[in-house]
């Protein structure tokens, strides 16, 4: 576990005030008023990152299923 500032946070991931401040509205991020800090975790990632291979993992199975679909019928 790791205590970020919002700035230390913002130049980490590469974020604006704007959406730090929306995040840390929708609790998307572990926002800590008491210390004005951000605690994050190892195996924190930015939510572009997140959604990007979320996107690859999907384009994957999608794959993985037709070509499974496809061996299937060569069988038959």
């Amino acid at each position: 576990m790791e205590l970020l500032t919002r700035n230390q946070y913002m130049k980490r991931f590469n974020l604006g005030y704007e959406k730090l401040q929306k995040m840390i509205a929708n609790k998307e991020v572990d926002y800590l008023p008491t210390a004005d800090r951000i605690r994050i975790d190892e195996n924190t990632v930015s939510i572009e990152m997140y959604n990007a291979l979320l996107e690859k993992y999907t384009n994957l199975k999608t794959k993985q299923e037709l070509i499974e679909k496809i061996l299937i019928n060569e069988r038959d």
